[in-house]
């Protein structure tokens, strides 16, 4: 893989943020943070996939998940990176239609669609801990 990429997305898991057959310009980078939009590779299914960075583990794991998934707190719904050396590069601009979309847009179209990914888990939240009853 190039220091730039150009990759065509395929699936749902990052919706709204990317769709079916859009364009990713991808670009490695020496540090990732914390909610950047990452491309790595799944070695169990031996796929590139494009997921956000939801959690920095101190055994040096890094938890990447998809903005679409409401199962967000169930294990099976992320992807644990083994290291951080196994995130190949960091979203930089996506193609729709023709029109693209990077810079200060692609944040805050970003930081909408990981919004509207936790608002999708508010009735879990609420049936989890407000309406937690004891016997």
């Amino acid at each position: 893989m190039k220091k730039k990429d150009i990759i065509k997305l395929i699936g749902t898991s990052m919706r709204p943020l990317s769709r079916n057959n859009d364009l990713a310009i991808v670009m490695r980078q020496k540090r990732y943070n914390l909610f950047d939009v990452v491309l790595f590779r799944d070695k169990k299914k031996r796929r590139w996939i494009l997921h956000r960075i939801v959690r920095f583990r101190r055994d040096g794991k890094v938890t990447l998940h998809g903005d679409n998934n409401a199962s967000f707190f169930k294990a099976r719904a992320a992807f644990e990176v083994g290291d951080r050396r196994e995130i190949r590069s960091r979203l930089a601009a996506i193609i729709r239609n023709g029109r693209m979309i990077s810079g200060f847009r692609l944040k805050i179209f970003s930081a909408f669609s990981f919004f509207l990914g936790l608002v999708k888990l508010l009735p879990f939240l609420i049936k989890k801990y407000v309406f937690r009853i004891k016997r």
